[in-house]
């Protein structure tokens, strides 16, 4: 069993190491903080709601008594990268009404992003073998209500870290092998890389979920056919 996988959100990677020092890797994931950015430009200043949203119990949505927001909102904004690696595809959209407010949209793309979080870890696990944790960087580590998503969906442990520029830290790593600060990248790591946070899956939240991740997961195939029509 791999103890733990590291996911740099900011460099879009998705790998997990394994006790022989082998990694695999997964090849490009989708930037959470790119797409998020994306959609706040569409939508007026979406990151005005992060701290509504993160004091807002999870299966809840604004006003409308607890359950699990009904948008289905997938992250394709630049194509799909794993686990589907199609450059046609685009983002959606499923289940708007009238009812729905910039509250929720806001919570579905982070929905979102937790369903195709969940997809990747998946797919790792199919290649790599089964893991127990995900470290992640980036400007999508910030937001506790998505990690704890992400957590519940992927029922893997998600660890924030205390430097959250990972690529930043590893050219200074690398720069300190070449000084010879370290004799190595691991010692390197293992001497900067900290953990600042776990977020362990919540199974209550996991169940509420549930049905709605596999919604999200028949988004893709059904949407598929349409991309690069004319």
């Amino acid at each position: 069993m791999n103890d733990v996988a590291n996911l740099p959100l900011g460099s879009g990677t998705l790998e997990v190491r394994e006790a022989n020092d082998v990694f695999e890797h997964l090849g490009a994931h989708f930037v959470q903080g790119a797409r998020f950015d994306s959609f706040g430009r569409l939508l007026l200043k979406l990151k005005e709601y992060d701290a509504k949203v993160n004091t807002t119990p999870l299966i809840t949505c604004g006003s409308t008594p607890a359950r699990v927001n009904r948008l289905c909102v997938t992250p394709h904004l630049i194509g799909a990268c794993n686990p589907h690696w199609d450059p046609r595809a685009s983002a959606a959209v499923v289940g708007l009404t009238s009812a729905a407010d910039l509250f929720h949209f806001y919570k579905g793309i982070l929905e979102g992003i937790a369903c195709e979080f969940a997809l990747n870890a998946a797919a790792l696990q199919d290649a790599a073998g089964i893991f127990a944790a995900v470290r992640i960087t980036g400007g999508g580590a910030e937001s506790i209500h998505g990690v704890r998503l992400r957590a519940a969906l992927s029922g893997k442990t998600l660890e924030t870290l205390q430097n959250q520029e990972a690529v930043c830290l590893g050219a200074a790593i690398l720069a300190g092998v070449a000084a010879g600060v370290y004799r190595d990248a691991a010692e390197g790591a293992a001497q900067t890389v900290k953990v600042n946070a776990a977020y362990a899956p919540e199974p209550e939240l996991a169940k509420a979920y549930s049905s709605q991740l596999r919604r999200y997961n028949r988004l893709y195939p059904a949407l598929a056919p349409l991309f690069g029509t004319e």
